[in-house]
Order: structure tokens, then sequence, then C-alpha cells
């Protein structure tokens, strides 16, 4: 038991965390009063310091990637990640990463030369325009093996490459190539779904690309050659309607668990989409429902939108089946992604591919709420500070989801502290709660295995730097407070121990844990595992009804 503990002093550079060392009474024993108004333990003064190492460069990873969705060779069992501005890496054990091949906008790429391997797509956006005039802007790529796919000789099988090329906050296409090699030799098929057309001929300034409609595939897919056949809510008088439709980037493929293929794509104000994938030409399949219903708004050229719209934030869609919870989860980025824009993930489940899909609190991934929905959707993370960071994470977001063997993986980019826009990749492992909601460990993943069986609960009380995400899109890092978790089951903040907030158990023989704090119930798991800066740590994830995840973590010294 470490009960000289509970009094430390934690040197972290320009930092110093004081704790007090709780010597705690004997089971069922209260204080002098009974324990009804302080933890039922005597304080003691004894000191017990140790040194906590800076974290000024990440001990266990230090690659970039930005909007880095995660791949895994169904052939090799390699791990891949691709992002946007042609990063891309690779791993065998998902702990030590590597670039693979050409890094950013070369001359060659796994695209080929690039002018001429995505001349299509870059006719609408994407190349020596508007925002990125000078340059190209080719973002969140997406890799899954498809074993249905056809060639032109009748072989099956192909690694299939969904991307987007964009120039302006809504003028962007998605497209797709296939490769038998999933690490280089892709070529480009067929572009799929545009957005920032026009109604009348509109030229943008720097390029000259007419964005006028006819000039994309929407008429085709809408059976016409005449602009006054298709749905005229489109438009905004002669402009793209970005309130109600995407910004035509970030697609994402998955197979659902009866073998459908799907794509969800989308970003900013016009919300986030799902439509269906033919498999055998990766094609997409214009459905002709129609629907305006807020909740469950169809279109035949976009799909059906699944989360946010009407003029709020919202990006990065992600969803993968797992099978152990029975759910489709989907995860979305709110915010902006600068390092001052409060990019944070959000998290919500389903039963059914196309949705509906719903948060902890019970509401609808299309519900509105305020600005920036930021009600919306269980926030995963946003920015924090724990007491071992050298600096603080900032803008986490655009994540992707792996599901292996019954555990579950978070991969996203962060920006840091005082670090301008520089960004590295980051893993954190999940776990489903008693409710079967997933929860992210609050440090990156190191080969961590949680106890099964549970830990012994006296090896679970003590100081825990504990770290609210609440829903808000914050700017800057939130920061921990520490509380006192004793042996008798009750939690007060070690800086007013006469104080009972809340309450805090462990259901014996499983890692699950429950705790009330200023009366909302949070559930989640202890796990022990090895913090960024690597200390030993318990420490426990977990979420409430009303969409916030809770960390905590306790500092284990050299024990």
């Amino acid at each position: 038991m470490r009960k000289d503990f509970f009094k430390r002093t934690l040197s972290l550079g320009l930092i110093s965390v004081m704790a007090s060392s709780l010597m705690l009474a004997g089971c069922g024993e209260g204080g002098e009063d009974g324990g009804e108004d302080k933890p039922t333990s005597a304080l003691s003064y004894e000191e017990n310091s140790y040194e906590l190492p800076a974290l000024y460069t990440n001990t266990t990873m230090k690659y970039e990637c930005h909007d880095p969705s995660i791949f895994k060779d169904p052939k090799s069992g390699k791990y891949y990640v691709f992002g946007s501005h042609m990063a891309q890496g690779s791993s065998s054990d998902l702990l030590t990463w590597k670039p693979l091949g050409v890094q950013g906008y070369g001359n060659s790429s796994i695209y080929g030369v690039l002018t001429e391997g995505l001349e299509e797509p870059f006719k609408w956006a994407g190349y020596n325009d508007s925002d990125c005039y000078g340059g190209y802007a080719i973002w969140a790529p997406d890799i899954v093996y498809n074993e249905n796919y056809v060639w032109e000789d009748g072989t099956k099988g192909a690694y299939m490459m969904y991307y987007s090329t964009s120039s302006t906050y809504c003028r962007s296409v998605i497209g797709f190539a296939v490769s038998k090699n999933v690490e280089s030799g892709y070529k480009h098929v067929d572009t799929l779904i545009y957005s920032g057309f026009t109604k009348f001929e509109a030229f943008d300034r720097k390029s000259e690309v007419n964005k006028l409609v006819t000039n994309t595939n929407v008429l085709e897919v809408w059976g016409t050659t005449d602009i006054a056949d298709i749905n005229q809510k489109y438009f905004q008088g002669a402009d793209y309607n970005t309130n109600q439709f995407p910004n035509a980037i970030d697609p994402s493929v998955f197979f659902d668990k009866d073998g459908r293929m799907w794509m969800t794509y989308g970003s900013w104000s016009g919300g986030l989409w799902i439509i269906e994938l033919d498999p055998a030409t990766g094609m997409t399949i214009h459905d002709e429902e129609q629907s305006t219903d807020v909740n469950n708004y169809t279109d035949k050229y976009f799909g059906k939108r699944l989360v946010y719209g009407l003029g709020v934030s919202g990006e990065g869609p992600y969803i993968r089946y797992d099978e152990n919870t029975g759910y489709y989860w989907l995860f979305a980025s709110v915010g902006w992604l600068g390092a001052d824009g409060g990019y944070s993930m959000r998290m919500f489940r389903s039963e059914n591919p196309d949705g509906p899909y719903y948060d902890a609190a019970g509401q609808m991934a299309t519900s509105m709420k305020g600005k920036d929905n930021e009600g919306i959707g269980v926030k995963v993370m946003g920015g924090y500070h724990l007491p071992s960071l050298y600096k603080g994470y900032l803008s986490t977001g655009h994540n992707s989801f792996l599901v292996e063997d019954g555990k579950y993986y978070l991969f996203y980019h962060t920006r840091f502290e005082d670090l301008g826009e520089r960004h590295q990749m980051r893993i954190h492992q999940m776990f489903a709660n008693k409710d079967g909601w997933l929860c992210a460990l609050p440090f990156q993943y190191q080969g961590e295995e949680i106890s099964e069986t549970g830990y012994d609960k006296d090896t679970l009380d003590g100081i825990y730097h504990v770290l609210d995400h609440g829903i808000d899109i914050n700017t800057t890092a939130k920061k921990s407070e520490a509380y006192v978790f004793d042996s008798n089951g009750m939690i007060a903040l070690e800086s007013d121990l006469d104080t009972i907030l809340g309450e805090w158990s462990v259901e014996e023989g499983t890692p699950y844990m429950t705790y009330t704090l200023n009366d909302v119930e949070y559930k989640g798991v202890f796990c022990k595992m090895v913090d960024e800066a690597g200390n030993n740590v318990m420490v426990f994830t977990a979420l409430s009804n009303q969409n916030n995840s809770m960390w905590g973590v306790m500092y284990l010294g050299n024990e």
C-alpha cells in the first residue's frame, strides 16, 4: 500500500504539484466527526518527494501526420497512416512509425506525378488554385482493401484510396484511385462528389475555374441536361448553398456488418454525409429517396446528412463497426483546426450504418444546439494539459479509429502550447465502460494492457489529477485539479478535505469504476499505464450522460 504517497512534490521543470499525505483510518472507521463532512482519514504531513521528468519531446512518437487515417493491411498485417498534404507512414506495432515514400507535395507520390495522376480532380480544385494558389491541396485520404473490386481484366481485389482536392471553403471534389500495392501505384479512377458549384457561370478570380454546375457530374446523376431540373436548394441565389450542403472533403470508407460499402464525408457548415458505394466499381450509389426532414435529410446527389449542418462547424467524419458492442461508432471534429481554434473530437453511435446516430445524452447527431453544436456529441477530448506534460495539447482532432482483436485505438493529430502550428500524431487506447460507451485513456498508447480482473482496491485510492474535458470548444488547454479518492469511497479536493464532493467505487473483479462528482455520475475504467514522460501512473477514464469525458491520473513514483 502507498500510504506515504499522499503527500508529494511533483517537480516538473516550472511545474510543482503539491499533495498531502493521507493516512487512512481502519476500514469502516470515521474521522472525529464520524466521517460525515470529510474523508474518513487522518491527515499526516510526512514528506515524500520524487522527480518526474519534464516532457520536452515526446518519448514514444515524433511522427507528423495531419488528419491521420489508420489502415491495417489484411495481407501483411502492417499498419499504415495516410494524411493530408501527402503524409504517409507505416508501423509494425503501433509504437514506432516511419515515413512512407515521398512526404509532402513532391514531383512524384503514391499517385505518380501529381499533375498527371490527379489531372481530372485538379480541373475543379486543388492545384494552383485560389486558396492553394501556387501549390496543391490534397486532403484526408482514406484507404480500404476491397476484395470485390473488379479490374478491367476481370480479376478482383484492390487497395482503394478515397481523397479530396480542395481550393476554397466550399469548392472541392472527392475522387478515388486504386492499386494492387498498398504503398504505391495508385491510379485515379473517377471523381464522385463535387461541391461549391454555381447556378450561373462564375470564375475563380485566381485560377479562372468555371464553377458552373454543368462542369460537375451533378446533372449526370440527376439524368438531365437542364439546370432547371435539379434541386434548387443547392443554391442560395446563384451561389452554392453551404448552409444545407457539404464541402466535399474528408472521405472515409467502411464496410458494414452485412458487407455493404459506404462513404462518409463532408466538412463545415453543410454537415457530414453518408452515401453507399458499389463494391464492384467503387462508385457512388445515388438513391432516389428524398427528404427535407432535419433529422433524415436525404438528397439524390449527396446522400444522407448524418451529423451537424445548418451553418455550424463539423468535419472529418469516421465510422467503424464493432461487433463486441454491436454499434457503429461515428467520430467527428468540431471547432477550427488551428492551434487557437479549439478543435475537438466528438463521438456518436448507432445500430445502423446510416443512422440515426446518438450521443450519451440521447441526442441525435443532427440535432441543433447553439453555436457550433458544442453540446452535441460526446466530447472525447479537446485541448488539455496534465501535470507531467511539458507542453499542453491543443486542437486535438480529425481522428480515425481502429478496432482490432477486441481493442480500440484512437488516432488523431494535435498541436501544442506555444509551438504555433507544429503538429504530431497521437494514438490513445480506448475501453468500453459498463454502458458500452468508449472512453479514451489520458496518455499515448505504449502497449499497456488493462487488467480484466481489475485492481486491488488499496492500489486505487490516492490523489488523482482530474481533468474534465467539458462539452465546450476550448481554445486553451484545460488543466487538471488534485482530488483525493479515499479508501472509503469518498472524494474531496486535495485543497479542501473538509468538503465531500462525491463518492467512487470499483466493481470487484473488473476494471469498471463509477463515481459521482458534484451530483453527476461518471462510468469508466481504471488502467495502469506509463505516461509520455515515462512515469508509472494509475489512470481512470470515464464519461457522463452529459457528454463530457473525465480523466484522472495518479502518479505512482518509483514503486
